[in-house]
């Protein structure tokens, strides 16, 4: 491990479940050099964030020198404090989705830019096997040009955290930057990445009585592709058991991903010509441990960002048209 981490904390700004879990990761990693700043507003309990300098002042904690500092706070927030930390001269790591509005993100990009700052989006889907091995086959062009593809994602918010009442956590709260379109955006980052640049979609969104929430919760997106194809995003807050799955359908075959096994398989006619099963320690959480581990390489100049901000500017830009295109009911050309 490279000292350059080691001799300067990293700081984690914010401690709700996404905060903690990456406090997790670290330590597991062995980076225990770690200041934490936090508004005291999470549900959790302190007992595993005592033996850490924590700080109620974004700016009291960034005196302490921090190199690297990890964004987690709710996304109404992400962008002011990105901003401070970024003037501070510190690389970011920032929760997905990267706002919930365009405002000051050009400044942002420029800040990063000047300041040569590390910059990742914390997509953490781009670090999943399966779906990086899907993305090696159609660069390979196993099943010739492509022709559609399509993602279904459904999960009950509502079982998400045993320990606080969903209906006063950010996922389903406007103010907060909520909403199934930007809490569950992962669909919309992993497509650009894997299929490429969207040039214009059209929306519809729906509702739910059960769920609490003053945001969207059902939302389906059809895509036009750049580069020819067309897509179509299914989202919503309430699918029980959950759903994920995603699949792409090219002139000589097709390719299916499902999340429940993780495993993905691509045909060639008819015929399976390889199913890709991920390695046996898999898990959610590998996910997030390989993107944390990303951003201390990237910081340490060894690696260079798989997700950068741009990327997450582009996400947000095709969320916020996809609402935009259900409020107005109209097709959206980006």
């Amino acid at each position: 491990m490279s000292t350059c981490y080691t001799k300067r904390p990293i700081l984690i700004a914010g401690l709700g479940s996404i905060g903690r879990r990456h406090l997790r990761n670290l330590l597991a990693m062995g980076v225990d050099n770690i200041i934490l700043y936090r508004t005291g507003k999470s549900t959790l309990p302190d007992d595993e964030l005592k033996k850490f300098p924590t700080f109620s002042n974004l700016e009291d904690a960034l005196r302490n020198n921090p190199i690297g500092v990890i964004i987690s706070n709710p996304t109404s927030l992400h962008v002011p404090t990105a901003m401070m930390v970024a003037k501070a001269n510190c690389h970011v790591l920032m929760e997905k989705p990267v706002s919930h509005t365009l405002e000051n993100l050009t400044e942002l990009q420029k800040i990063v830019s000047d300041n040569k700052l590390t910059f990742i989006t914390g997509y953490q889907f781009r670090f999943h096997p399966a779906l990086q091995r899907i993305e090696k086959w159609l660069c390979e062009e196993r099943i010739g040009r492509i022709i559609s593809t399509h993602v279904h994602w459904g999960e009950d918010v509502r079982n998400w955290h045993s320990w606080e009442d969903y209906s006063k956590s950010y996922s389903v709260r406007s103010e907060l930057g909520g909403g199934v379109t930007l809490t569950l955006s992962h669909p919309i980052d992993y497509l650009r990445w894997i299929i490429g640049d969207v040039e214009k979609l059209y929306a519809l969104t729906g509702a739910c009585k059960c769920i609490e929430t003053n945001a969207d919760s059902i939302i389906q997106i059809s895509l036009k592709f750049k580069n020819g194809p067309i897509g179509n995003i299914y989202l919503d807050y309430i699918e029980k058991p959950t759903k994920h799955t995603f699949s792409i359908i090219g002139e000589r075959g097709s390719i299916h991903w499902d999340s429940t096994d993780g495993s993905a398989s691509i045909f060639v006619g008819s015929t399976c010509a390889e199913k890709y099963q991920v390695p046996p320690n898999f898990e959610r959480n590998t996910m997030f441990f390989d993107l944390v581990d990303h951003f201390m390489k990237c910081i340490d100049g060894t690696e260079l960002p798989l997700c950068t901000l741009h990327d997450g500017v582009q996400a947000l830009k095709i969320a916020l048209a996809a609402k935009q295109s259900a409020m107005e009911g109209r097709e959206i050309i980006l």
